[in-house]
């Protein structure tokens, strides 16, 4: 069961990229695996051709800035996700069908991107950035789940605007939090934000990041519970 969502997100240039080989200066060389710009298309910029089909939806153009301050393109559109229905589920989102480049079981990933929320407050909504489940089932049934607001999964409803990214094993646990790593970050302001996260599944680091504010937790993802599962679900974007 989704919890409700009652606002609208913007998400502009949404990478997903898995980390192969680590430098010495400890970067990693990351092999991008999806890439959506959402310039007035849902098409994955890179070779493994993941696009995405819209359920709702619409484009905007509001952006975050031009040109895109890696690659020099011109940056002129947004995806805009109107869920301010009050409907159980999320009645604007994107499906991306499964591929194996999609199945990151293992190793390091990263996920970033940036999001524009209408309102932020202390309404406990969880807001989805990416989830990797099949759909109907409960989020315990997920593989990877990135969110921009954890919400109603925090039990402090002070920190319900924090970063959180959850591992499931594909199992439904008694306790649904146990399977999520919750940041220090919040977005308490409305406007653009890039938010990130990093996991390196060997070692159990999580690094998050929001705006220029960083927060790393070692060893933060370790234990049976955040064992990766190889799946072929489908990849939600904004649900």
């Amino acid at each position: 069961m989704r919890w409700q969502r009652q606002f609208a997100i913007r998400i502009a240039a949404l990478f997903l990229a898995a980390a192969s080989v680590v430098l010495s200066a400890g970067r990693a060389r990351a092999a991008t695996i999806a890439h959506w710009r959402f310039e007035g298309n849902l098409l994955d910029e890179t070779a493994n051709n993941n696009d995405a089909t819209a359920t709702g939806t619409s484009f905007s153009s509001s952006v975050f800035g031009s040109p895109v301050p890696a690659t020099g393109a011109a940056n002129t559109m947004s995806l805009r996700l109107d869920n301010t229905t009050g409907l159980n589920d999320a009645s604007d989102y994107l499906t991306v069908a499964h591929e194996p480049s999609l199945n990151i079981a293992t190793g390091r990933f990263t996920i970033e991107g940036w999001v524009n929320m209408d309102a932020v407050g202390s309404v406990p909504q969880r807001q989805y950035v990416v989830h990797k489940k099949d759909q109907g089932v409960s989020d315990e049934g997920s593989s990877f789940v990135f969110l921009s607001r954890a919400g109603s999964l925090v039990a402090n409803p002070g920190n319900q605007g924090v970063l959180a990214l959850g591992l499931h094993d594909g199992m439904a646990d008694t306790v649904l939090r146990e399977n999520y790593v919750f940041s220090s970050l919040a977005i308490d302001t409305c406007g653009w934000h890039h938010v990130s996260v990093a996991l390196d599944r060997t070692t159990g680091d999580v690094r998050f990041t929001l705006d220029d504010q960083v927060d790393f937790q070692p060893g933060a993802a370790v234990g049976p519970l955040f064992a990766g599962q190889d799946n072929d679900d489908t990849l939600f974007i904004g649900a």
